[in-house]
């Protein structure tokens, strides 16, 4: 089991990659358009910049998770019925 895991941990390092590099930029330039500065508002919406950049990096990384799939999975119900 672990060596099917394994072979897409290849893909799975190279979507987090691609994950990074969009999400490092997106953060950046929300911030800076955005002025997220100091006090309550600034921190509120710091979060929520935050919150929106893991759902951009989630959604990135479902193609990663897409690759960890096990072919032999879709067929288990045939061994369990």
């Amino acid at each position: 089991m672990l060596r099917r895991a394994a072979l897409g941990a290849g893909a799975w390092m190279g979507w987090s990659s691609v994950a990074f590099a969009v999400a490092l930029p997106f953060f950046a330039i929300g911030a800076s358009v955005l002025g997220v500065g100091g006090g309550f508002a600034g921190e509120l919406t710091n979060q929520a910049l935050l919150f929106v950049t893991a759902l951009l990096i989630a959604l990135v990384m479902l193609q990663g998770l897409r690759s960890l799939k096990d072919p032999m999975l879709s067929r288990a119900g045939e061994f369990f019925s």
